[in-house]
């Protein structure tokens, strides 16, 4: 069946495993409860196909084209993936998990529950993605692009995240634990409303613009950190190393620094209405033009402390 026209073929429920299929054209058809288990589908055409409950554990899909296509359920332990483009699939409560996902194109995908677990990433684009409840665990996720993609409730395990990019993306509710690590990262102007990112690393990330509404960054380490004009009204920041940040214009009302590091963190022209310092450190801190109503700046210059040094005429 190698390069075969089967577009728009009905072909629900086949036994096709170990089939060879490379080159085929299946644009359309309806393969449903198939069993395509070892097939060969190296450059095939899957375009708009219907894949739904679909066996293709360690089927070889690479370079296949399944755009838009519908892999709902579908089963892919053991696939090989590389290059496949699935920009616009739907996939719906799939685990993925003993493949590689290198160079897949899964912009534009959607779908609830999607699970990857452990697989290997490089040149993985997600951008523009509508993936709630996605979960990604212990994955090496450097450089991947999830801009603009839709995240709300996803979660992130133990994640590799240096370099990616998530700007624009919706990432309310998503949860990063276990040691995430985004140095570098760029997660500018997200939607980041009650966004879970405790003990994660975030040093010299951009989150300029970002809307952290009652999001928790306790004990995160945000040092060298650009988070100009972010929106984080009633999130809290306890015990969170803010050292070199760069907080200008910032909206923090009713944020909660409680032992926070801001050692050169700079704070000019920032609204801090309300913001709770109790035991914070800062040293050279700058907050020329900031707004400090309800604000107690005691700890801060408490005599003899190492937070004593406080700069607000830079």
């Amino acid at each position: 069946l190698r390069g075969a026209d089967l577009r728009g073929a009905d072909l629900r429920g086949a036994w096709l495993e170990s089939a060879r299929l490379e080159g085929a054209d299946l644009e359309g058809a309806c393969l449903d409860e198939a069993v395509l288990a070892h097939a060969y589908l190296q450059g095939a055409k899957l375009d708009g196909a219907s894949l739904r409950g679909t066996n293709l554990g360690k089927a070889n899909l690479e370079h296949a084209s399944a755009r838009g296509a519908s892999l709902d359920g579908t089963i892919l332990h053991g696939a090989s993936l590389r290059g496949l483009c699935l920009a616009g699939a739907s996939l719906a409560n799939l685990t993925l998990l003993e493949l590689s996902l290198a160079a897949v194109d899964l912009s534009e995908a959607e779908g609830e529950g999607l699970s990857l677990l452990e697989l290997e990433a490089g040149g993985l684009s997600l951008a523009g993605a509508r993936l709630p409840k996605v979960s990604f665990v212990s994955m090496d996720l450097r450089g991947v692009d999830f801009s603009r993609a839709m995240l709300e409730r996803a979660t992130f395990v133990g994640c590799k995240l240096e370099g990616a990019r998530f700007d624009g993306a919706v990432l309310r509710q998503a949860c990063f634990v276990s040691g995430c690590v985004l140095d570098g990262a760029s997660l500018v102007g997200i939607d980041g409303a009650s966004l879970n990112l405790r003990e994660s690393s975030l040093r010299d990330c951009d989150l300029s613009g970002a809307t952290l509404t009652a999001a928790a960054l306790d004990q995160a380490d945000l040092r060298g950190a650009k988070l100009t004009k972010v929106e984080a009204v009633g999130a809290r920041f306890d015990h969170a190393d803010l050292s070199g940040a760069d907080l200008r214009e910032a909206k923090l009302l009713d944020a909660s620094l409680r032992e926070a590091v801001l050692d050169g963190a700079d704070l000019r022209r920032a609204n801090l209405h309300g913001v709770d310092l109790a035991l914070a450190r800062a040293v050279d801190l700058r907050l020329a033009g900031a707004l400090l109503t309800r604000v107690n700046l005691r700890p801060l210059l408490a005599e003899g402390s190492p937070q004593e040094v406080v700069d607000g005429s830079r």
